[in-house]
């Protein structure tokens, strides 16, 4: 296995272990919390409800983190969701704990984890007062359905935009080259549904992306990193690319 092979699944790891965003941003994951357009599909449930209990969740095996289970009463079922009423589990015991509190009206978003038997909020989860970007997002679905899109970052540690980074994207017979603005952020718009190839190179890359890279090549000082995802209709494909040592290439 290659060091930037290792240096992928290490980050992986860690994005997965770390809390979720409060409203305050007090404490965010590394690299940013992904969109609206991108968290909504990843996600297994999403819905709007209010806390109606809350109590200690068993210990999982090997788990690192405590958790607490969180009992909604389920107001807006937005996504995955049929019950009138849904569990969810929250890590807590660490510095970067979110406070809930019962009665609280919150916007969940949640993936299922299938060991423990349980949903676990994602990192898009915010109180539903705070959501108004969220709630557009997933309200216009049935409305007016937003562009299929590709939005990618580049960033260093932790959370640091890097400007003026050249990405290429290419699929469905077209190929582009748009360079990150001062958010470190490229967003292409408009697409033709299909699948498109998402590639930078970097000196010490390290991939916190929701997906792992498909493509991971070597060449001299530089390490080319892609992505391949589908576009589909309504929906965006979002990736993060993180250079380890803050020298990016501009020009490859």
């Amino acid at each position: 296995m290659t060091s930037s092979i290792r240096l992928c699944l290490l980050a992986l790891a860690i994005t997965a272990m770390l809390p979720i965003e409060d409203t305050v941003r007090a404490c965010i994951p590394l690299g940013g919390v992904e969109p609206p357009c991108s968290a909504y599909w990843r996600a297994d449930v999403v819905f709007a409800g209010a806390i109606t209990e809350i109590s200690d969740a068993p210990r999982e095996p090997n788990e690192i983190f405590n958790h607490l289970l969180l009992h909604f009463a389920v107001q807006d079922p937005y996504r995955g969701v049929e019950a009138a009423e849904v569990e969810v589990a929250a890590i807590t015991g660490t510095e970067c704990d979110t406070k809930f509190q019962k009665g609280e009206k919150w916007l969940i978003y949640a993936h299922r984890n299938s060991p423990a038997g349980r949903f676990e909020v994602s990192a898009r989860t915010k109180r539903y007062s705070a959501a108004d970007e969220d709630l557009a997002y997933i309200r216009g679905l049935s409305e007016n359905p937003a562009e299929s899109t590709i939005i990618a970052r580049v960033f260093e540690y932790p959370d640091t935009p890097l400007q003026g980074i050249r990405i290429e994207i290419e699929g469905s017979g077209i190929r582009y080259h748009p360079r990150t603005d001062k958010e470190g952020q490229i967003t292409v718009p408009g697409l033709a549904l299909g699948r498109y190839a998402i590639r930078g190179s970097f000196e010490a890359p390290v991939f916190t992306s929701p997906t792992v890279p498909s493509r991971v090549e070597e060449h001299g000082k530089y390490t080319l990193v892609e992505y391949e995802e589908d576009i589909r209709a309504g929906r965006c494909a979002y990736i993060e690319f993180f250079d380890a040592k803050r020298k990016p290439t501009r020009d490859r």
